[in-house]
């Protein structure tokens, strides 16, 4: 099960996936404290495992710190994505939240490396560009969750620090446009779309 749990203030898309064979779930950029999240968790009777973040944006990492106690669970980033992470300037939770924070004893993994959680294999593609670290992760099913690399459409920015538009265009050209067509593409924002749909009709990269 993949449910998408829209977050109101920044409208984030954070996900949670349950495995239905062992009742064990992982929640992916909990952006922000929220009873959509709590109830999600709840009404599908999930236990979660882990939390995994695919960038470290404030808009994506605000309700960690809270959700990693409320369920006693290691979190997950990639190891580039460290100095995002660990300064409050460079997350952008001054600036969006006006509360600055970092975040701590997070553990890394390194750039494409397969996380093994909830009883299943989850690949990582790192596909820097929205910053260094930026990560899209495979999940059973033929799902891809993508961050804020690919949207419906359109991309993630790169005016951020660690971003780069060269970097960008490789990760979405030579790595997600890789991916089988009917990939089912789960964003960090807005709609979910397909790998086909995106090759044809995104605004900035086709192929």
């Amino acid at each position: 099960m993949l449910k998408t749990i829209v977050l109101p203030s920044m409208g984030v898309n954070c996900y949670l996936y349950k495995n239905e064979d062992t009742g064990e779930g992982v929640l992916f950029d909990p952006g922000e404290v929220h009873p959509r999240i709590e109830k999600a968790v709840e009404d599908s009777g999930t236990k979660i495992v882990a939390i995994v973040l695919t960038h470290g944006h404030a808009d994506h990492i605000v309700g960690v710190p809270k959700y990693r106690e409320l369920y006693d669970v290691p979190v997950y980033a990639s190891i580039l994505e460290k100095p995002i992470l660990e300064s409050a300037r460079h997350n952008y939770t001054s600036m969006m939240t006006n509360r600055p924070m970092t975040l701590e004893n997070v553990d890394y993994f390194e750039p494409n490396e397969t996380l093994h959680l909830a009883g299943i294999d989850i690949p990582t593609l790192s596909t820097p560009g929205h910053s260094k670290g930026s990560t899209c992760f495979l999940l059973p099913g033929g799902a891809l969750l993508s961050g804020d690399t690919l949207f419906a459409g359109s991309i993630g920015r790169t005016d951020l620090y660690g971003g780069s538009m060269k970097e960008l265009e490789h990760s979405v050209l030579h790595i997600l446009y890789k991916l089988p067509d009917e990939t089912i593409v789960y964003p960090g924002h807005g709609p979910e779309t397909s790998i086909r749909q995106e090759k044809r009709f995104n605004a900035f990269f086709r192929a």
